[in-house]
This record gives C-alpha cells, sequence and structure tokens, in this order.
C-alpha cells in the first residue's frame, strides 16, 4: 500500500497504519478478550498525534468488542488510504478545522470574566 501513496506522505501513513495494528494487537490479547466475556465496558482508540501541527488526530479506529475486528480493521485502513493518497486537499481540511478552534478558544476566553486590575489597593496581608 505504501508503494501506491506519495513519497512525502509515506511516513505518516505508516504511522497511522502502525497505530492500526497496534489497535488489533490489544484487542486481541487476553487481558482484552477475557474484559469483553467478562461484559466490562471498554474501548480501543486509535489515535496519531501530529508532529507538524501538535494535533491529535482520530483515525476513526474503535474497537469495543462488538463488531467484527476485521471489518473495523479494513475499514480504518481504506481511509487511511484515501487520506494520504490526497495529502494536499486532507491537510487543507486538517488546517481549517485548526483554526476554527483556535477561534473558538480565543472567543471562549474574550468572555470569560477578567480578574480585577489593582486599583492601588494595599494589601492587607503586607500589613
Amino acid at each position: 500500500m505504501l508503494d501506491s501513496l506519495p513519497e512525502d506522505v509515506r511516513v505518516d501513513a505508516l504511522c497511522e497504519l502502525n497505530v492500526a495494528e497496534q489497535v488489533v494487537n490489544v484487542a486481541v490479547s487476553t487481558v482484552m478478550v477475557d474484559a469483553w466475556a467478562r461484559g466490562q465496558k471498554v474501548r480501543i482508540h486509535g489515535w496519531t498525534f501530529g508532529v507538524h501541527d501538535g494535533l491529535l488526530q482520530d483515525l476513526g479506529l474503535s474497537v469495543d468488542g462488538a463488531k467484527p475486528l476485521d471489518a473495523v480493521y479494513k475499514a480504518a485502513v481504506q481511509r487511511i488510504r484515501y487520506k494520504w493518497s490526497k495529502p494536499g486537499e486532507v491537510m487543507q481540511s486538517l488546517t481549517a478545522q485548526g483554526t476554527q478552534v483556535n477561534q473558538a478558544v480565543q472567543e471562549a476566553q474574550a468572555m470569560a470574566p477578567q480578574p480585577e486590575a489593582d486599583q492601588g489597593k494595599a494589601d492587607p496581608a503586607a500589613a
């Protein structure tokens, strides 16, 4: 699969494929299989961290023991292949989403009550 992708995005795609593989490895471990058999509500998520932008990327790979693992894994690999086959479009979309999040944070900070400025009042603890 990596050979079919542009060379400059292969490392990013490989990282995401590695996360997908590790989700599968954890999901088939005896610890998780036993937990699901006992009815525990445990979910495994596949995320990566973008070193280039500092954002967590949800790979859309969540396993809870209810759905067949192979179908979930194959869908995740297809999403990864599609995402990195058109990296310019994906990066533009991620940048736009990051800008929207930053704007929302700035608006929330602007609406938050500001602490009162010290207006020359004596500090009672200093007396």
